[in-house]
């Protein structure tokens, strides 16, 4: 339960509104348009600010000049709706604007969703406070920030001599087996990565079944607190493209997407644009999403393709962020920004932004045009990361290398004074030079277009030529069967003689193009005679047993169709009333027997003394 401090004009009209908060579980306190809400926040502490009153601008400006209400959420309902009265609620400090007559539940959600804010400050806050210690390796030394995504820390890593980091612990919403899944394999990638201009991921793990991502710190505000107080140079936001362009060059190299381009996620420091944290693809809730905080990265920077599915999302995906991003950078304002995230998914699909060097003359006409193709509504228009490359660095050397006192020189001549405010005006010089470095590369990207539609060209005509070939061919050999077909003689207009055997082993030949017959002497059914090339036997092909047989039994069945009953021997054949009427003689086997050994035949000495032998035996007995 939280308390919500209420702000309006009447009080007749304030018993409309604090419904809602009963409704949601929260207490609240009325404040009239003579009480001092400084004092009354002293008084009760609330967790949020709701100003809706004609002073709401006024009011909301003087909270955040407080030191107590500097990191109160507050939100401004008002009649105005102008785009310029919500950028100057926002600049005021208010967290969310929302214009009359009020939705209940988009104020509903934007309630819970700042509540919600309140809630993860605190339990990170109470982290400090217990002096948490993830992993037993990462001591949280203070909160940074609080993203839609995590709770952002300050640790000291123990095991690097308390080295400072950058520890992004996922909040509680987000544990989710997809996600967790989806953000590990991500982070492996990017691991890997090496770029100058790309902050090292040095450890990725779990706290408390929270995924963390631990990074290395720079020194240096990110783009987003940059462009509050100025905006980039053509020069600034040409490095920054180019410094952009070779950390998406580290990461598509091992695979990987950033898919979560914005301001925030750029660090400056004293010698690049340094790119951190990534994005998924992930629908995370279409009810949240009606307010801008269902997609992953931010709608005002996310290209079309994210919202209508019509391409796959690519590189040229984070190419159409990045351009944004430097177009942002180098006018102050996103031409897609709103406070309702549908009116900003409508402007990303069917909009295209005012060209740069029309909004600012003194951006050249080279650098205005590949921002706009960046830009670009197709995915298949934009450039490829290869070629912003060797784009921005030639735009970068050239604005470089232009001698200082010709520049300074055409500065002054150039330079149109309206009151306190000049106007740099593009010197023909530059425009020249760098419209030549464009109009070359645009040749050179005609020329290899040229080569390839040639030998797309090429391949076509030889893949034409043989299908020709092919269907001539096959006109040629089709005409000269049905031609020998219509002209060959057959014997026997009833088709070859057939030899059919029955279950019972009757056999009938038969002049038919029929595989089955029905047998004459017991009138069963008969099928072709096959021969076993083993046993050299003769049997009929198996009747289809029934029609309702399942998968397996159709496979087993045509497995033994063929099969010898016999034998069991799978080599047959078709029998031919020839194999019929003269069946091959059986050999008979070969019976070995052992040979006996021939008695010899006694000589004629041994028959004599057999006999002497033989008589006197007789005489003894």
């Amino acid at each position: 339960m939280a308390l919500i401090l209420l702000a309006h004009d009447s009080r007749d009209r304030q018993q409309t509104n604090p419904d809602l908060f009963t409704e949601m579980g929260h207490t609240y306190v009325l404040c009239s348009n003579t009480d001092n809400i400084l004092s009354l926040y002293s008084r009760h502490m609330p967790d949020l600010i709701i100003l809706d009153q004609k002073k709401a601008f006024y009011e909301c400006e003087r909270l955040r000049a407080a030191a107590e209400t500097h990191d109160v959420p507050i939100i401004i309902i008002s009649k105005l709706h102008e785009e310029a009265d919500i950028l100057r609620a926002y600049k005021m400090g208010a967290n969310k604007y929302l214009t009359k007559p009020v939705n209940r539940d988009m104020l509903e959600l934007a309630i819970s969703f700042e509540l919600d804010r309140v809630r993860r400050q605190k339990s990170a806050e109470e982290k400090i406070e217990k002096k948490v210690i993830v992993a037993e390796r990462y001591k949280l030394k203070r909160v940074v920030g609080l993203d839609k995504h995590s709770a952002i820390f300050i640790a000291n890593d123990t095991l690097m001599d308390d080295s400072e980091v950058v520890l992004r612990l996922i909040r509680e919403k987000l544990v989710i087996p997809e996600v967790v899944e989806q953000l590990r394999e991500a982070a492996e990638k990017i691991k890997q990565a090496r770029c100058d201009t790309l902050v090292p991921l040095l450890d990725v793990g779990e706290y408390d079944g929270r995924p963390y991502l631990v990074y290395k710190l720079f020194k240096g505000e990110t783009l987003e607190e940059h462009l509050k107080n100025s905006r980039l140079t053509e020069k600034e936001a040409t490095k920054l493209g180019l410094d952009m362009v070779r950390a998406l060059l580290a990461m598509k190299k091992k695979g990987s997407l950033h898919l979560d381009m914005r301001p925030d996620n750029i660090v400056m420091t004293d010698d690049h644009y340094m790119l951190t944290n990534f994005g998924l693809i992930v629908e995370l809730d279409t009810s949240i999403f009606n307010t801008g905080f269902g997609c992953w990265g931010d709608p005002a920077f996310l290209c079309p393709e994210f919202f209508t599915g019509d391409e796959n999302l690519t590189a040229r995906s984070d190419v159409y962020s990045l351009g944004l991003i430097i177009y942002t950078a180098i006018t102050g304002t996103n031409p897609y920004t709103n406070i309702n995230s549908e009116y900003v998914v409508y402007k990303q699909v069917l909009f295209d932004a005012q060209p740069l060097h029309d909004k600012n003359p003194s951006i050249s006409v080279a650098f205005s045009t590949i921002i706009s193709a960046m830009m670009n509504k197709k995915a298949s228009k934009r450039p490829r990361l290869l070629e912003l490359e060797i784009a921005f660095t030639q735009i970068l050397m050239m604005l470089e290398i232009m001698p200082k006192a010709d520049k300074d020189k055409e500065e002054d001549e150039t330079l149109t004074k309206t009151g306190e405010e000049t106007i740099d005006i593009p010197t023909n010089k530059q425009n020249k030079v760098l419209m030549e470095i464009y109009e070359d590369r645009l040749r050179k990207e005609a020329e290899e277009e040229a080569l390839k539609k040639a030998k797309a060209t090429k391949i076509k005509m030889i893949i034409l030529i043989i299908a020709i070939i092919l269907l001539c061919g096959g006109a040629f050999i089709t005409g000269w069967a049905v031609f020998a077909s219509a002209n060959k003689k057959y014997q026997y207009k009833n088709g070859p003689m057939v030899v059919f055997t029955c279950y019972n082993g009757h056999q009938h030949e038969k002049r038919t193009f029929d595989y089955t017959s029905i047998c004459p002497k017991c009138n069963k059914y008969a099928g072709r005679t096959r021969v076993c090339v083993n046993c050299k036997r003769f049997f009929a092909i198996s009747e289809w047993p029934h029609k309702d047989m399942t998968d397996d039994e159709c496979d087993e069945f045509q497995r033994k169709l063929h099969v010898c009953p016999y034998c069991k021997s799978p080599r047959t054949y078709l029998a031919y009333p020839k194999c019929v009427t003269d069946p091959p003689k059986r050999k008979k086997r070969n019976i070995l027997v052992q040979p006996t050994e021939k008695k010899e035949e006694p000589k004629k000495d041994d028959k004599k003394n057999n006999r002497k032998s033989r008589r006197s035996s007789r005489k003894k007995n």
